[in-house]
């Protein structure tokens, strides 16, 4: 049987679902656009989506909104909206070792495979460390048949001066490794995203969309999250790279896959948040570009 760390590592093209607000400007969650536009996203062709992640504005969000958002997802997933093949992570995006802990609950009740999970803001590296040991130990504690996974997520263009330290990596890997599915590295520097690969045991998935051929390319990740992926065009190039790269039987990728990173260079100008706030929604949460 199917481990559940394969599962995710078999997940290649993943996609850090939007966050859907009311159109009347009042900051209240589109809780059904929310879930509908995950829906559509998954049946368009992604192998699975993060619910909550940092473009879902997880870090932003309450957190029993957060909560609220995961355990609709959850739900649509029980009642067959969702294909059970699609992999589902919920992103913590909090410093807050118990919201997180509940996170890890709520996820893990809903059949969530597994957890995107920020570091602590603002922290002393000893207080990153606490925290990722004690949301591990609580994951480890949950009775499932195929208990939680977790995927680091090194952002330091979010948090700038304590992220997730390559010692810290290695150590989680020896002490929890069958739960822990890879590192999401969003430095948008090579050097950095092709250290990840060098460690022991390392699964290294590209949060950078610019970067996403280039590491393919290099063998340094074989997944990806990308948010530029919550558009038609954005999760067709996503989709036909790794496509692309699946079918070639060398490591790398092809001269017309480079030739699609670029095509979406444009989509990146002023970063991911500027890219976002660009595009139009429907009433159904669906992404159109704008």
């Amino acid at each position: 049987m199917e481990s559940q760390i394969e599962r995710v590592a078999k997940a290649q093209a993943l996609v850090p679902f939007l966050t859907l607000y009311l159109e009347d400007r009042t900051g209240v969650v589109n809780f059904e656009g929310t879930v509908n536009h995950a829906i559509a996203v998954l049946n368009q062709g992604a192998d699975g989506g993060v619910v909550c992640g940092t473009t879902g504005r997880g870090h932003l969000l309450m957190h029993d909104v957060k909560i609220n958002v995961i355990r609709m997802v959850g739900r649509a997933k029980e009642s067959g909206r969702i294909d059970p093949e699609k992999v589902l992570l919920a992103g913590t995006g909090t410093s807050d070792l118990s919201e997180a802990c509940r996170i890890a609950e709520v996820a893990d009740f809903h059949g969530f495979d597994g957890l995107l999970v920020l570091p602590p803001k603002d922290c002393l590296p000893s207080d990153v460390r606490a925290f990722y040991h004690g949301l591990l130990k609580r994951c480890k504690q949950l009775q499932t048949q195929n208990p939680m996974v977790v995927i680091l997520y090194h952002h330091p263009m979010l948090h700038h001066d304590y992220t997730i330290s390559y010692q810290l990596y290695s150590e989680l890997l020896l002490e929890y490794g069958a739960m822990i599915a890879g590192v999401k590295d969003s430095s948008a520097k090579e050097t950095v995203l092709s250290s990840w690969s060098l460690v022991d045991g390392s699964r290294v998935i590209v949060g950078s969309d610019k970067l996403i051929g280039k590491a393919l390319e290099m063998g340094w990740a074989n997944g990806a999250i990308a948010g530029t992926a919550n558009t038609d065009k954005g999760l067709y190039w996503l989709r036909s790279i790794f496509d692309s790269f699946n079918a070639s039987n060398k490591r790398g990728v092809t001269v017309s896959q480079v030739g699609l990173t670029q095509e979406v260079g444009y989509m990146l100008e002023g970063g991911q948040e500027q890219f976002i706030n660009n595009v139009t929604l429907n009433r159904l949460g669906t992404v159109k570009e704008g």
